[in-house]
């Protein structure tokens, strides 16, 4: 049955892009849910951030994918927030711009260093990597311009991030070791990790930063800066 979806979805790539703008459509027109997470992390975010002034920083989603489905950010967005998006798949990047036009959107991968990268889209884009992906689930490759969160950052000069995001199949410690001074400035981190390993090392880097583990799932860990909250604390 999976293969036939995913034959389905590789020979008729209009009705893949359809399917996903009518669910950001839906989503844009409907009022706000609970959550719109993959396993809910937003509400943990939410209770985390309960009683902060969100209005003077930005949140910050690395690998956005869509507007609104399975996204860690969009209940924010939906409060009337606004953040930056970073996204490589440019029919994923036209959609961020039409249903998210208060969010800063940025075409690119991120990582550790500035470079370019072979980009490989999956039929589903929810797993666009830059890690080799299989045959059967490989549509394209392209070329595409690899920048730093700290380039971002730099540029863009929010005054706080109250929270970082990265989901991007499994260069997520790349991202964060290019986020050294954003870091710095940030409140909440929340990456995903694919196996113990990657757990273990995403943990042992941002401990070294400051940061504390409060939350792991089978799929994302969440951090909370330790230094940054005295900083929060104090202003407040």
């Amino acid at each position: 049955m999976r293969s036939l979806s995913y034959l389905i979805s590789k020979q008729f790539r209009g009705l893949v892009y359809t399917k996903r703008y009518a669910r950001a459509l839906l989503d844009h027109l409907l009022p706000a849910r609970s959550t719109y997470a993959q396993h809910q992390e937003d509400c943990e975010f939410s209770k985390l951030l309960d009683g902060l002034d969100l209005s003077t920083g930005v949140y910050i989603d690395i690998g956005a994918n869509q507007p609104s489905y399975i996204s860690n950010t969009y209940f924010f967005y939906k409060k009337g927030l606004n953040g930056i998006l970073i996204e490589p798949d440019e029919s994923n990047v036209l959609l961020l711009k039409r249903f998210r036009n208060r969010d800063i959107t940025i075409q690119a991968v991120v990582g550790s260093t500035p470079k370019l990268c072979r980009f490989n889209y999956a039929i589903a884009s929810v797993h666009n990597s830059l890690q080799p992906l299989p045959a059967s689930s490989l549509l394209k490759q392209e070329y595409i311009p690899q920048i730093t969160v700290d380039e971002i950052v730099e540029c863009i000069n929010p005054k706080w991030i109250y929270l970082l995001t990265t989901d991007t199949e499994g260069n997520d410690l790349e991202v964060l070791r290019g986020s050294s001074q954003a870091l710095k400035r940030t409140l909440l981190v929340c990456t995903e990790y694919q196996s113990d390993q990657e757990r273990s090392q995403l943990e042992k880097y941002m401990t070294e930063n400051s940061f504390e583990r409060i939350f792991l799932n089978d799929v994302n860990l969440i951090f909370r800066n330790t230094e940054f909250s005295k900083h929060l604390i104090e202003v407040t």
